[in-house]
């Protein structure tokens, strides 16, 4: 039996929206605060893509930020929720269960070191209007 290469490629990704006002021209730093992209009702809100790596399923979610279609399941970036920018944050799961954090970059992604399961020291859900 052969494994399905789409089912060995799934991506989970969530974003955090960086709460610095000038995040996109500084970059992510580690004293900034994030926010979750979340459901209306507060829930995460994981986005699932067909990827090579990290990298590639950060691509695909910020594509999809700037109102492309949805990601592999249908699910559409939240059109009250800006687009994904320089200095917000990514958190990508492969498909073995590594966690990778990344921060938006002028070019790319800068993977961010992290301590334990924290990616970034202060998150606040998203609230929806």
């Amino acid at each position: 039996m052969y494994a399905n290469p789409a089912a060995t490629n799934r991506f989970t990704v969530n974003a955090f929206l960086n709460n610095d006002q000038f995040a996109c021209v500084d970059g992510y730093r580690l004293e900034d605060t994030v926010t979750e992209v979340t459901t209306p009702t507060n829930q995460p809100l994981p986005f699932v893509f067909n990827a090579t790596d990290d990298h590639a399923a950060a691509d695909a979610l910020r594509t999809l930020s700037h109102s492309e279609p949805g990601d592999e399941p249908g699910q559409k970036w939240p059109a009250e929720i800006r687009s994904l920018n320089i200095g917000d944050v990514v958190q990508v799961t492969a498909p073995d269960g590594t966690v990778t954090h990344l921060a938006v970059d002028t070019v790319g992604y800068i993977e961010i070191e992290t301590v334990g399961a924290a990616a970034r020291p202060a998150v606040h859900p998203h609230t929806h209007a």
